[in-house]
Formats: C-alpha cells, structure tokens, sequence
C-alpha cells in the first residue's frame, strides 16, 4: 500500500478512480459468472433424446396384436417425440414364457400377454 492510499484511507475519503474501476470489473465478472452458471445449470432439453422402451407381444396376429398397436399409436400420439414404444412380434427376444422374467432382468421394458398363461 503506498502512502498516499494509507492517508486518503485515514481521513474517509474514497479514491473514485481506482474503485469505481474495481467495482464495475467485478460487477461485470459476477454478471459473467451468473450467466454462466445459468447455462450450465440448465439443461438443453430440446437436444435430448427421445426415450425408447421395448414391448414384445405373446400374439402372433388377431385382435390382440391389434389391441397391442392400438395402445402403441395412442402413446405415440399423446406423448409426441418424447417417448416411443417399439412394438416386438412374438418370440423376438424371448419365448411368451419368459417374457414376464425378462421385464422383470431389464430385458424387456414392457410385455403385452396375459400372466395366467
């Protein structure tokens, strides 16, 4: 600190120079970073991904298959690009017995068959 500071500091004088300069970079750095943080903090939803799940059906055809695509296409239509349901034939990933163990592991994320079977 130089001399000049210490007594200008003593008597209550402000310097106006050199603190109006510090106080407005720190001013625009706090600006900065507040701006910052809040792009970081948000995320960018519009980039995101839409979520997949995958539903085997136990039908081969029939109304029951139809039932399946019916409830595919009314999700699809309520939820828009967020959300999609790949509809899978029969035996595709598992046999129909297995179906309930393999969304049970995480295979599967759905099944469209009857549990009395």
């Amino acid at each position: 600190m130089k001399v000049k500071d210490v007594k200008t500091r003593a008597s209550g004088k402000a310097k106006t120079g050199v603190t109006e300069g510090r106080r407005k970079f720190l001013k625009g750095g706090a600006i900065a970073a507040g701006g910052a943080a809040a792009t970081l903090a948000a995320p960018n939803l519009a980039l995101a991904a839409p979520t997949v799940l995958k539903m085997q059906a136990a039908w081969g055809g029939g109304i029951f298959l139809e039932n399946a695509k019916s409830y595919v296409d009314r999700v699809h239509a309520m939820a828009g690009k967020d959300l999609r349901i790949d509809l899978l034939a029969v035996d595709s990933v598992v046999k129909t017995s297995q179906m309930q163990d393999a969304v049970h592991r995480g295979v599967l994320d759905a099944a469209h068959y009857v549990s009395a079977y």
